[in-house]
């Protein structure tokens, strides 16, 4: 796949589903590479990582809200839908409405949890 390829595949609006995918390899590779450490006693457990994971999406998302999405509307969407250097949330109500539900289900998630 060139370059070229690899930016349009981000751009699929169903890779927006893979998060919790992205995140448990990611937390294995972390696991892998603890043990080749011999930290591996250290790393933090899939919970703890999951929450973690959780509190710091909802803080990129305060910023998301107070910092970026003021100029987002439908004509600046369009403008930049075809600009791979602004994020998705910028160029995609898909992927802006992905963000605040998975929001949602962040802070449902931690609530539940008695983390928040």
């Amino acid at each position: 796949m060139g370059h070229a390829d690899e930016h349009h595949a981000c751009r699929d609006e169903d890779s927006i589903l893979s998060f919790d995918d992205l995140l448990q390899f990611y937390h294995k590779r972390l696991l892998e590479a603890a043990e080749q450490a011999g930290t591996l006693p250290w790393a933090p457990k899939w919970e703890t990582f999951a929450q973690q994971a959780q509190v710091c999406f909802l803080d990129y998302l305060r910023y998301l809200a107070s910092e970026v999405w003021g100029s987002v509307s439908p004509e600046s969407m369009e403008r930049l839908k075809g600009k791979l250097n602004y994020g998705l949330h910028k160029r995609s109500l898909p992927h802006l409405l992905w963000a605040i539900r998975h929001g949602c289900d962040c802070i449902d998630s931690l609530q539940r949890q008695h983390v928040l």
